[in-house]
């Protein structure tokens, strides 16, 4: 697996990574793109819609340091915790990239972008700023 786009959900956020799923894998443009999610408390069911989609569906990496009376509280933010370590939940990735689960993928020139600029060892970060969309590669 060469290229990962890496999200996380729970059941909150389940409907919004499958609508995250839909956006990277309507355009054949995205299939060389491996889709993971990690699980911040999904249900069994949910678990398999996922897996029906070919979407890696991998347990949080929750370091000893955690507080664990927060995760007791909200068990998602496994998630956050596991974001440091995307290389160890996934050793087979060339190349990983984060999405938030409420991302809708208009243009699968975006996710070329970003992987290409990782590619050359840069930092790619996008965010919304004053109602317009800016990037750093």
């Amino acid at each position: 697996m060469q290229k990962l786009i890496v999200s996380g959900a729970d059941t909150g956020y389940f409907d919004l990574v499958q609508d995250l799923v839909t956006s990277i894998r309507r355009t054949p443009d995205t299939a060389e793109f491996a889709i993971a999610i990690i699980d911040g408390g999904l249900t069994d069911e949910q678990r398999h819609a996922l897996a029906a989609r070919d979407v890696i569906v991998s347990p949080p990496h929750v370091p000893e340091f955690a507080p664990r009376r927060a995760l007791e509280k909200r068990p998602n933010l496994a998630i956050n915790f596991s974001k440091p370590w995307l290389n160890r939940l996934f050793p087979d990735a060339g190349t990983i990239l984060w999405l938030d689960g409420d991302t809708w993928v208009q243009d699968p020139t975006a996710l070329a972008v970003l992987f290409a600029a990782a590619g050359r060892g840069h930092l790619s970060v996008v965010a919304r700023s004053n109602g317009s969309p800016w990037a750093v590669a």
